[in-house]
């Protein structure tokens, strides 16, 4: 594999690679799990699929995805090529950011969609054969995120491969602290900022181990997974961990649950003091709070 050291994909996967730590877990899904190795090829066979269905570099690439391997094959395998990753809700209306964006190619199961657009179906997408990662500049376009669309229609925000060398490297390493031996899980959906950062971009870049459901749990199932993945690192907006409070206040298994966590993130919006204090009382954990937007690479403490 060549290296390209300003592709995206060789800080989040390649150099894990070169490092040691090929048969590391990546990311964990539903289904199974997947090394550093693994997710690089699977990355590169959806960078073949998608060459093979036009896309080159600078092109956009569109994916409706629920979180999960895929996904996580999907952005990588467009980053790869040096194309511009755009990731949208499954759950949420995608005619108008798909309008927007203009994508070459776009990653779903069938339903409607621009005829113009070339559409890959979820299971084609890694049966295309390996493409090496093509370099990049450091300013250049990898990938658009959406705002909530709470102020109006839905806004991209553009992020270079740049950008989120600096959230590795300042946020995920000094303020988290994120190490290979985190297992980290967001709240948030990985097609909002809040979960692509914490729940995977960091993650990666970090040598540590992104965990993914296809269905994002309720406050109530967090417990179980906690113990069950071995979460080191939570994030979530100030509502669900609100939610979370409440609960351990009643179930003394969560809060042991919540208590073994490492790290737990609030960002999104502002946390009331009343949750984080409650958090503490009945956790132990101290509750990391900070606020970011979607043309923020990194939270802002």
């Amino acid at each position: 594999m060549s290296v390209a050291t300003d592709n995206l994909h060789e800080l989040l996967v390649g150099r894990w690679l070169r490092e040691g730590h090929a048969d590391h877990t990546a990311v964990v899904d539903d289904g199974g799990a997947w090394s550093f190795a693994q997710l690089d090829a699977a990355a590169a066979r959806a960078a073949g699929t998608l060459f093979s269905a036009g896309v080159r570099n600078g092109d956009r690439v569109a994916f409706v995805l629920p979180d999960s391997r895929v996904w996580a094959a999907a952005f990588l395998g467009a980053t790869r090529l040096g194309a511009v990753a755009v990731a949208l809700d499954p759950d949420g209306p995608v005619d108008d950011p798909i309008e927007d964006s203009e994508p070459t190619a776009l990653v779903a199961a069938p339903g409607p969609g621009p005829a113009t657009v070339t559409r890959i179906e979820p299971e084609e997408l890694l049966e295309g054969e390996g493409h090496d990662v093509v370099d990049v500049r450091s300013d250049q376009l990898a990938y658009l995120v959406y705002s909530s669309g709470s102020t109006g229609r839905p806004k991209a925000a553009m992020h270079s491969h740049g950008d989120l060398r600096t959230g590795i490297e300042t946020y995920a390493a000094h303020v988290l602290q994120l190490t290979p031996a985190d297992r980290c899980f967001s709240m948030a959906r990985l097609f909002t900022s809040l979960g692509f950062g914490n729940g995977f971009f960091r993650v990666l870049g970090s040598g540590a181990t992104a965990v993914l459901r296809a269905r994002q749990p309720g406050a109530s199932e967090v417990g179980p997974l906690i113990g069950e993945e071995g979460l080191t690192v939570l994030s979530a907006v100030p509502t669900s961990w609100a939610q979370l409070a409440a609960l351990a206040r009643r179930r003394p298994e969560i809060a042991e649950a919540i208590g073994d966590l490492r790290v737990g993130v609030s960002s999104g919006d502002a946390m009331p003091p009343s949750v984080a204090d409650a958090l503490r009382e009945t956790s132990g954990l101290e509750i990391m709070v900070g606020l970011g937007c979607s043309e923020c690479s990194n939270i802002i403490i």
